[in-house]
């Protein structure tokens, strides 16, 4: 369909009980270590309007794939609550991809009959979520393929590589501070 078809490099999940899932990822799948940011809070592009959202967010990694907990505060719809209702997780919430030709990826989506259910930027680097929900039964986000996007990811990667299981919730500061070094 697009040109990183097949190449999922990420899951996500909606909890509710935030530092239980952390930890149950490290203790059950020994994902880690997480780089964690609570109360972060974008302005993002919800079904075609401006919204705001506030949401505790932890990346790491488990082997080959990057594994996202978000767990929601945000009162008004967003597309996490979209699919999976407060009160509900923890539940798996979409596929991650990195689109080479963002615009096309997205293109290709809307072509098919999928909506836009979510945009906005991470840093530097835009995402998009589309309401695959009724085709494949979660979302699918995109990012554009950045070398802003892919050393984050590396770094993730790296650190979880021969990880020793010491610090397994670390600040998302820290990992941003190592970005703009």
């Amino acid at each position: 369909m697009f040109d990183g078809a097949g190449k999922i490099f990420q899951n996500a999940y909606i909890v509710d009980d935030f530092d239980g899932a952390i930890e149950n990822w490290v203790k059950l799948e020994g994902a880690g270590p997480f780089f964690v940011h609570r109360g972060l809070q974008l302005e993002i592009e919800y079904r075609g309007g401006p919204a705001p959202i506030d949401i505790d967010l932890a990346i790491g990694q488990a082997g080959p794939v990057h594994i996202e907990l978000i767990k929601v505060h945000s009162q008004n719809p967003t597309v996490y609550t979209d699919t999976v209702p407060k009160g509900s997780g923890p539940r798996f919430h979409h596929n991650g991809y990195l689109a080479k030709d963002f615009e096309a990826a997205i293109t290709a989506y809307r072509n098919a009959g999928f909506q836009i259910a979510m945009k906005g930027t991470f840093g530097q680097t835009p995402f998009v979520y589309v309401d695959t929900f009724d085709a494949i039964g979660c979302m699918t986000e995109f990012h554009e393929d950045t070398a802003e996007i892919r050393a984050m990811f590396k770094y993730i990667a790296d650190a979880a590589s021969g990880w020793d299981g010491s610090r397994p919730e670390r600040p998302m500061s820290e990992l941003l501070a190592w970005m703009r070094a």
